[in-house]
């Protein structure tokens, strides 16, 4: 009987000792090359994807110091007509919004190792900025005879900042490249503001007391929380 449990003692020993050693083995794998490039790629599913979306962690050796960056650009063009508007006269409308929005993050995570497999978890700091200038263009035509009638534009600039806590997986396919995934929680405060203009061509309202007019120092106050499963997939260089 003393000679099975010295045995099993032994083998139980012998066992600990080779994890303990594997563990230590993948750990120092994962910390040989502390930098690492993000190329991250939203999901429509989940959340809205940008089209410029980078990051950059340089690791220790169970944690990570984590900077992203986010760009986006759009800008469209929507024409529509309306054959009743003004009474007897006829409408094009030409409405023309651009939207350029930001983000940078500053973050700290830590990691446990299995294998192959990386878990991490940890909070970013989130500023976001973001411009969107709409400019409506209201055509008068009359006998083939094309005038703008009037026009309008808004800008509305948002400045936010905020809390991001985070859960990811990655998966190492070699020393080189791995592959990851996050979920993230955002909590963030904004301030917007609202510039608006407008244009109205006299030939048209020879009564108005001014043809152009402008409201500035509209602000709003908000508030956002947001849970995001799978907020992105990256695809990471590790040098």
């Amino acid at each position: 009987m003393k000679y099975i449990q010295r045995t099993l003692l032994c083998a139980l020993t012998i066992g600990c000792l080779l994890i303990t050693k594997n563990v230590s083995a993948q750990d120092s794998t994962f910390a040989q090359r502390r930098n690492e490039l993000q190329l991250k790629i939203g999901l429509t599913i989940f959340s809205s994807p940008t089209p410029y979306n980078i990051g950059y962690k340089y690791h220790f050796k169970k944690s990570a110091i984590r900077v992203g960056y986010s760009f986006s650009y759009n800008n469209n063009k929507n024409n529509a007509a309306n054959n009743d508007m003004g009474g007897q006269q006829n409408y094009t409308v030409s409405e023309t919004p651009k939207n350029l929005a930001s983000s940078i993050s500053v973050g700290y995570e830590l990691h446990c190792n299995f294998n192959k497999f990386q878990l991490f978890y940890g909070i970013d700091f989130l500023y976001n900025y973001s411009n969107l200038t709409t400019t409506a263009t209201y055509n008068n035509y009359n006998d083939t005879i094309v005038q703008v009638d009037h026009s309008t534009k808004t800008i509305t600039t948002t400045n936010g900042w905020g809390l991001s806590p985070f859960f990811g997986v990655k998966y190492r396919f070699n020393k080189w490249f791995s592959i990851s995934a996050q979920s993230s929680i955002n909590g963030v405060y904004s301030i917007q503001k609202i510039d608006n203009s407008s244009y109205y061509n006299p030939k048209f309202y020879p009564n108005s007391s001014t043809n152009s007019s402008r409201s500035l120092g509209l602000e709003n106050n908000l508030t956002s929380f947001a849970i995001t499963p799978i907020s992105n997939v990256a695809i990471n260089f590790h040098f």
